[in-house]
C-alpha cells in the first residue's frame, strides 16, 4: 500500500505567517505616511514656485505688474496668476495640504522688472503635522525652508533638499 503525502501548508503555518506579515506593516507604516507627507509638501512647494516664476515671467514679457492671487480669497482653494488682465495659469494645492499663512497683500505682484512688489513674502505650508515655508526673495528668487515661516526674511539656506527634515521638527 502507497502512502499518499499532502502538499501545502497547514492552518497554523499561514496564521503565523500572517502575524509576522502584520507585525511587519505595523512598523512600516509610520515612516511611509512621513514620506507620503514629505512628498506632498515638496509638491506643493514646486506648484508655488513653478507659478511664481510664471508670474515673474509674465510681467517682465509683458513689460507691467503681473500679480498670482488665491482663488476666491484663500489661498487653500488654490490660485491663479493674472497678466494683463488674463488668467495665464490655474493651480491647486494637492490633497490635504493646506497654506496657512500667505502674503500680507494677499497677492504677490512683480513689476515689469521681475521684482516683488513686496520685501520677502512668504507661505506657510503645512501636512500632517510636517512644515515647510517658501520665501520670495525682493530679488524675486524663490527658496523653501523647513519649518514654520520666520518673522523675518533669513537668509536662503544652503541645502536644496530642505523638505526633507519637514517633519522632524
Amino acid at each position: 500500500m502507497k502512502k499518499s503525502q499532502q502538499q501545502g501548508f497547514t492552518v497554523v503555518e499561514l496564521l503565523i505567517t500572517l502575524v509576522i506579515l502584520s507585525i511587519l506593516v505595523s512598523v512600516a507604516a509610520p515612516s511611509y505616511q512621513r514620506m507620503i507627507a514629505q512628498q506632498k509638501l515638496r509638491g506643493a512647494s514646486t506648484e508655488l514656485r513653478a507659478s511664481l516664476l510664471l508670474t515673474r515671467a509674465e510681467a517682465v514679457k509683458i513689460g507691467q505688474t503681473a500679480s498670482m492671487q488665491p482663488k476666491l480669497s484663500d489661498w487653500n482653494n488654490g490660485w491663479e496668476v493674472v497678466s494683463n488682465g488674463n488668467v495665464v495659469g490655474d493651480f491647486a494645492l494637492p490633497e490635504g495640504v493646506s497654506v496657512a499663512a500667505g502674503p500680507a497683500s494677499g497677492k504677490v505682484k512683480y513689476t515689469l522688472w521681475g521684482r516683488p512688489n513686496s520685501q520677502c513674502e512668504h507661505f506657510d505650508l503645512t501636512v500632517s503635522g510636517c512644515n515647510m515655508c517658501l520665501y520670495l526673495d525682493i530679488d524675486g528668487s524663490v527658496f523653501t525652508d523647513a519649518g514654520a515661516c520666520a518673522a523675518s526674511c533669513p537668509a536662503a539656506p544652503e541645502s536644496a533638499n530642505n523638505w526633507v527634515s519637514a517633519c522632524s521638527q
